[in-house]
């Protein structure tokens, strides 16, 4: 597949589908510049090549393998709980590059809010479900959690560092009571479950171009093996590698500080680095034995973001929505000694992060009744926040109104997926686990300016302080069992369940680790280790069909929020002398949902009243408890 595609901004773009269907095209008005190198990048494309070893068969085709698992609808029938669905095409539809979280902000009870049309700024990025924020929602990304979604992750990643948008299947958005399996600890407020694709049993090869506004350009190269067999024995694969960069829509950024070496990274791709830029390469494969599956998937996620200016309403009131950041650094000045120095900052704020994502996964079809899965994963995550900060009138440690800040991140975690499915005497038993190792440490320091009379430039041998050192070990485990059985002829299913929740997170001081400062922040906080014993979690459910169109669904549920565990602005943030008070008087978020509601093929709608929706219409209404 080749696409040359034209985005203002957010606005559609055009392309071409295998399947022919056409998107509808944005009218743009670009330099030519632009529209050279997209051209120059379309005529290398090579268009798809028929698989050697595997048959002319359909992309879902089972020559090979029986199925082994069906999964649920994404659209409501035949779940006990509410729960609706974007597709691949939803997700084409948008942008070349947009981040997954536009795409399900279309659902209904999901609000998406940004600084940026594509979604990929993260510290504007904020997601709220039935009134629920982000670090209450779970969101995982084939079966693996995300964390909780906040700027500076400790326990996972934005959903758009896990996968290119180019090679998401489907994400499926529950805003009741999430599934007992659901590999999250901050799941009060629902769940969104992201899936990857899965190799194309067609050999081929297709690139992907955009072009925009604010210089906006992405370039994205995709290589599918096709379906290769012998046997009983299949292999199927792809690789691709995306390029994105843009400028800011409004103001200007700057990097200061040090770049690691990367792919293109500052150099860029086409026509040198955007003020926002990010490298992704996604790998996955697939061999297909018999009954039993076995897939590995890579990624490796570089970014740098410059920052948008928060503003209040009254700074929007009277300067407008251009306000931002300032690129001249006479002007920084006067602001930072001004009566409000967070009116705006110079514009060297931005955020840094690479990603390392991978995991393993064995399905393996006992017999008809009996499947066992396995998926162990692996999570790296280096990163860095910068800006030029205001010393709020302190000479404490910053002899200048002005000083460059750093954050520093360093993420390890590891975990495993574990779960067993069995059918015997009228039951369909499902037991499971989830259990994950997670290290992240986090410092702050900062530094002088060589000259702060004339220029921004940082002297890095001058480390004015090191705010603070602090490392969290999180260990979360969950247990959980599960059975459904059906009455009435099949037409009554009925789930219940228990879950078991536990966490440790232990925190240390590391103290100053930086012999160069001159200044330590932190000496006097404790380690401390503060659990979250979420206790046995019940859940029940079930689903009525009346017909071969309507179905009637109740669920009661219970969830635990586990403790916010940021190192850096969680729990071991708050006043050192506080931490036996804050263990002995608080207990997490519990929330208790209660759930009911009906769904109905479009079939239904179109008979009864000649509409035809595009999926099937979920209504529910939920009741939720949080304490």
């Amino acid at each position: 597949m080749t696409s040359v595609s034209c985005s203002p901004h957010a606005h559609e773009y055009a392309s071409a589908s295998r399947d022919g269907a056409i998107a509808p095209r944005a009218r743009l008005v670009v330099s030519p510049l632009l529209v050279a190198r997209a051209l120059a990048l379309a005529l290398v494309a090579v268009a798809p090549l028929q698989a050697q070893r595997a048959d002319s068969t359909s992309r879902d085709s089972t020559r090979v393998l029986r199925t082994i698992e069906v999964r649920g609808s994404a659209t409501g029938l035949g779940q006990v709980r509410a729960g609706n669905a974007i597709s691949k095409l939803d997700v084409q539809l948008a942008p070349s590059g947009t981040s997954p979280l536009k795409a399900i902000e279309r659902l209904p009870g999901v609000n998406m809010q940004g600084a940026d049309p594509f979604g990929l700024y993260e510290w504007a990025t904020r997601i709220t479900m039935r009134g629920f924020q982000s670090s209450q929602v779970g969101q995982t990304f084939d079966g693996i959690t995300l964390g909780d979604m906040s700027y500076g992750n400790f326990n996972g990643l934005n959903v758009g560092r896990a996968v290119d948008s180019d090679n998401l299947s489907d994400a499926t958005v529950t805003q009741g009571g999430s599934a007992l399996g659901t590999a999250s600890s901050n799941n009060l407020g629902g769940v969104v479950q992201y899936t990857s694709a899965d190799p194309s049993n067609t050999r081929g090869l297709s690139l992907r171009q955009m072009v925009g506004a604010s210089s906006a350009r992405r370039s994205a190269l995709k290589f599918e093996t096709g379906l290769l067999s012998s046997g009983s024995t299949a292999f199927k694969s792809y690789l691709s590698f995306s390029r994105y960069d843009t400028d800011k829509w409004k103001g200007s950024g700057e990097r200061f500080s040090p770049a690691r070496s990367g792919l293109f990274a500052q150099n860029g791709l086409v026509g040198g680095a955007g003020e926002q830029w990010m490298d992704q390469v996604n790998w996955k494969a697939q061999l297909l034995r018999g009954a039993h599956k076995f897939t590995a998937y890579y990624n490796f996620a570089d970014k740098k973001e410059s920052d948008y200016t928060d503003l209040t309403l009254a700074r929007f009131n009277q300067s407008g929505r251009d306000w931002d950041q300032f690129a001249s650094w006479d002007a920084a000045k006067v602001a930072a000694t001004s009566s409000n120095p967070d009116q705006a900052y110079f514009h060297s704020a931005q955020g840094a992060r690479r990603d390392h994502l991978a995991y393993l996964s064995a399905d393996f079809q006992l017999n008809d009744r009996a499947l066992v899965s396995v998926k162990p994963y692996l999570h790296t995550n280096v990163g860095a926040g910068d800006w030029h900060a205001p010393n709020y009138g302190s000479t404490a440690f910053s002899p200048d109104p002005i000083y460059f800040r750093q954050t520093i991140y360093d993420t390890r975690r590891m975990g495993v997926l574990a779960r067993g499915r069995f059918q015997f005497a009228g039951n369909d038993l499902e037991v499971g686990g989830w259990l994950e190792q997670n290290e992240a440490n986090i410092t702050r320091k900062a530094w002088r300016m060589k000259n702060y009379a004339s220029s921004p430039v940082v002297d890095f041998s001058n480390v004015l302080a090191q705010f603070f050192d602090r490392t969290g070990d999180i260990s979360t485990r969950t247990l959980y069992v599960q059975n459904t059985n059906t009455f009435a002829g099949e037409r009554l299913k009925v789930s219940y369940g228990v879950k078991y929740l536990s966490i440790g997170a232990d925190f240390t001081n590391n103290g100053k680790t930086d012999a160069a400062a001159k200044l330590f922040g932190d000496p006097t906080r404790p380690n401390v280790s503060i659990p979250t014993d979420g206790g046995l979690l019940p859940q029940v459910g079930l689903v009525y069909s009346a017909d071969r169109d309507w179905q009637f669904f109740g669920n009661f549920s219970q969830n635990v929020n586990a403790y916010p565990y940021s190192p850096q602005s969680g729990v071991y943030n708050t006043n050192a002398t506080a931490f036996d008070f804050f263990k002995d008087n608080t207990k997490p978020e519990k929330a208790t949902t209660i759930e009911g509601g009906c769904a109905c093929a479009r079939s239904a709608l179109r008979r009864r009243w000649g509409c035809t929706p595009s999926t099937t219409t979920t209504a529910s209404s939920a009741w939720r408890s949080v304490r």
